[in-house]
């Protein structure tokens, strides 16, 4: 739920603050992709492991842990 509540946070904010159309479909696919690999139990786990190491390297940053 507190996921659920942060993506919506993040798309008011790219759409009513920032007024960015890119930001905003870039928000809108990453909590779709956040919620189609999480309703996927097992592997959605490993799924959702494999992205944030991806996103994480790919963004040269450290992510924090859930």
């Amino acid at each position: 739920m507190c996921s659920a509540k942060h993506s919506i946070w993040c798309l008011c904010i790219s759409l009513f603050k920032t007024r960015s159309i890119p930001l905003t479909l870039v928000v809108i696919f990453n909590s779709l992709l956040d919620l189609l690999i999480g309703l996927i139990p097992v592997i959605g786990t490993a799924l959702d492991f494999f992205h944030r190491l991806q996103t994480q390297f790919s963004t040269g940053r450290r992510l924090q842990p859930k």
